[in-house]
């Protein structure tokens, strides 16, 4: 999808599955239970949704999904489905790992930062070998410094190996990362979280991650179980929705299966989903 000069390209790396009720927090089985299917284990399909962001000058990939190195027994837990790696799907969408200039992480959660490390002759290795990896700073603190409640989130798999290339860049705040593509902190689901958005030529686009996981959550007070600073999220919503109805961005969902892209239209204080 063309943004401008800016070509934005979904890449998916497969699907896992998480429980339902904690995907919407304190909404009723009952109401959510509508918008998406669970299996017999109550776990849900999402969907390992990342961004390919080619600028004039540069191609980005913003997350990168959990990568094909998982136990069988992580493979059973979370019913991982159709994941390739990352080498693949880049491949697979016509370049080559060498091409890529920068890996953006929204956060450091295992869905999101494993797959850009494989496993190379016994050895943990980086996907990109030319990549610059950016990710918050106060994220890799928190990645670092976990307790009972976000230690799940996290694996080991990944930070060290990434570190380890000397491209690793962490940032405070908000950033431009290349002309038009612009890092913005939402907190809410970690509190460094951040979002990718995108402007060229007039025209927007943006990822909200795990902010917005799926076309369900664009309803207000549905909200991760799993997220750490909840209201920190409704009011990143509520602001970013507004916005993103107002300037008509196109916008991505890093969770969606059904229906990753669209706009968002606002009517009498309600946000929905138009798909593009």
């Amino acid at each position: 999808m063309q943004t401008g000069e800016i070509n934005v390209r979904l890449i998916t790396d497969g699907r896992f599955w998480l429980d339902g009720g904690s995907m919407f927090g304190i909404v009723p089985r009952v109401l959510w239970g509508r918008l998406v299917d669970c299996d017999e284990k109550n776990r849900m399909p999402l969907a390992l949704n990342c961004l390919l962001i080619e600028t004039p000058d540069k191609k980005i990939l913003f997350d990168a999904g959990i990568g094909a190195n998982t136990s069988p027994k992580f493979n059973k837990i979370y019913n991982v489905t159709d994941v390739k790696g990352m080498r693949y799907r880049i491949e697979e969408a016509g370049l080559k790992v060498e091409d890529i200039d920068t890996v953006v992480f929204s956060h450091l959660h295992f869905d999101h930062v494993d797959g850009a490390v494989e496993v190379v002759n016994g050895e943990r290795a980086p996907v990109f070998p030319n990549a610059e990896y950016i990710t918050q700073a106060g994220e890799w603190r928190h990645a670092h410094d976990t307790n009972e409640f976000t230690a799940g989130g996290y694996s080991d798999f990944s930070l060290d190996a990434l570190e380890r290339t000397g491209r690793l860049r962490l940032i405070e705040g908000d950033a431009e990362i290349a002309p038009g593509v612009h890092l913005h902190v939402t907190g809410g689901h970690t509190a460094h979280h951040q979002m990718l958005m995108i402007e060229s030529r007039g025209e927007k686009a943006a990822c909200f991650a795990d902010l917005i996981p799926m076309t369900a959550h664009i309803s207000l007070p549905y909200i991760m179980a799993l997220d750490e600073y909840p209201m920190q999220t409704l009011e990143a919503k509520r602001r970013l929705l507004r916005r993103a109805a107002d300037e008509d961005w196109l916008c991505f969902f890093g969770h969606e299966c059904a229906r990753p892209a669209g706009r968002i239209r606002e009517h009498e204080g309600r946000f929905t989903f138009e798909r593009t």
